[in-house]
């Protein structure tokens, strides 16, 4: 359980650390386009770790 929130945290650490080095150069609509896709992501690790965490409490694993 804390390895897979720890390992949440540094991918998304990593994707938000590159797409702002890649981000730098490129038109602000394109910008809140990746933002946007990055908070998706975010937002289905969240979902799927308080999966992971129902199941395991309901000792479905």
């Amino acid at each position: 359980m804390i390895a897979f929130l720890v390992l949440i945290c540094i991918i998304s650490f990593s994707v938000e650390f590159a797409l702002y080095r890649r981000m730098n150069k490129q038109k602000e609509e394109v910008r809140r386009m990746k933002y946007l896709y990055f908070i998706m992501f975010q937002i289905a690790m969240t979902l799927l770790l308080f999966a992971c965490f129902q199941m395991l409490m309901n000792r479905s694993i």
